[in-house]
């Protein structure tokens, strides 16, 4: 049985995690999906910035205005750090329009790499550490795994007036477009809230089954023990009263004992005594739960020293075999306890039948019975195993 319940718990633990498996599966495929169609779409928000009318006009505005300060650097109204910072100074304005047009799923920046002056006067405007970009238009954000989106060049031709003459230039603008998601994983995991909500139901579902199944599985192995040991203990216990009554019966046959009154007077109160304790554990089995917890103790004011006299009259009467010596000691006379008769007798029973079954040879068995620290102490020794 316990071989069947276990194999049965493995199979169910193995399909359990086999489920779990195969849903943390489905999941992971869904996410995968749904993380594949989100990169599509961003990829045509990210080809569609190209066709913005108002980015391009933005763009083109910055342009400008720093052509113009370029010209001014040339001309030497103004030095080339100046012709800069101005520049620059346009960004944060010029930014607020590109807010109005902004994606929630997407940043965008522009970054000019270099501004390079060609012609009578060759000379780097602006050339732009790498790992320091200028941020041109767009979303201040680092560029670590942004994507590229366009790398662009401009050609402008600039003219102005130097000592009475006509000067023309060529400024080469370079330009890189990033674009970089915005909090990808969130975006994913919002769009997959249904499913996520219904596998974790589903999951709580399977695991309560799992947990239910398992703990009535445990109940019904515990009260299958529980019977079984009570059949074990209930048959133990019926046989002792009944080899009583049936050594006492023939004990009453001898006609020697039929002729001594005390001797007859003994063994019909050791009779009977066995006789209510067998009625006693057929009611146990008929009303009592065999759950120990259950068991509601009937306290009743005895005189131990009696009780215990009786027990060991019946223990001998009850058994068979010649070799067994009996040695009581008793601190007082009289001793009144509060105690259940019953459970008391069948634990004190059990303990002397166990001396006689584990002994084999000449069995000696000592019962003392004394107070200390205000305890009532019954100490059973016996010389076997």
């Amino acid at each position: 049985m316990k071989s069947k319940s276990y194999l049965l718990t493995a199979i169910s633990i193995i399909a359990f995690l086999a489920l779990s498996a195969i849903q943390v599966h489905l999941v992971y495929n869904t996410y995968t999906l749904k993380k594949n169609a989100f990169i599509s779409n961003v990829n045509n928000k990210m080809s569609s910035f190209d066709r913005v009318t108002t980015l391009d006009s933005i763009s083109n505005t910055m342009q400008d205005y720093l052509l113009i300060q370029i010209r001014k650097y040339l001309s030497g109204e103004i030095s080339k750090q100046e012709a800069i910072n101005i520049s620059l100074s346009q960004i944060d304005s010029l930014n607020l329009l590109y807010n109005s047009i902004c994606s929630k799923e997407l940043k965008y920046q522009k970054v000019l790499e270099s501004a390079v002056i060609l012609g009578n006067t060759n000379d780097t405007f602006v050339s732009i550490d790498k790992t320091k970009p200028l941020r041109f238009i767009g979303d201040d954000f680092l560029l670590d795994n942004a994507h590229i989106l366009n790398i662009s060049r401009n050609l402008s031709h600039s003219e102005y007036q130097q000592n009475g003459e006509l000067i023309t230039n060529s400024v080469e603008l370079k330009f890189r477009d990033y674009v970089k998601i915005i909090d990808e994983k969130s975006i994913i995991i919002r769009q997959m809230n249904g499913i996520l909500l219904g596998s974790f139901i589903i999951f709580l579902i399977v695991i309560s089954l799992f947990y239910y199944s398992l703990k009535t599985l445990s109940k019904q192995r515990k009260i299958n023990s529980i019977k079984t040991d009570f059949i074990n203990n209930i048959t133990h216990e019926l046989k002792t009263p009944l080899t009583t009554i049936q050594v006492g019966t023939k004990s009453l046959r001898k006609i020697d004992i039929q002729q001594d009154t005390d001797v007859l007077n003994v063994t019909l109160n050791t009779i009977d005594r066995q006789n209510r304790r067998l009625q006693q554990l057929i009611d146990q089995v008929i009303h009592k739960s065999v759950k120990a917890e259950d068991i509601q103790l009937q306290f009743e004011k005895v005189d131990l020293i009696p009780f215990i006299r009786n027990l060991v009259t019946d223990y001998k009467v009850g058994t068979s075999d010649n070799n067994v010596k009996i040695i009581t000691s008793y601190s007082l006379e009289s001793l009144q306890v509060n105690i259940d008769k019953f459970h008391l007798t069948t634990a004190l029973l059990n303990i002397l039948q166990n001396a006689l079954k584990y002994n084999k040879g000449e069995k000696v068995i000592h019962i003392t019975v004394f107070i200390e620290k205000n305890q009532v102490l019954i100490s059973i020794k016996d010389n076997g195993i």
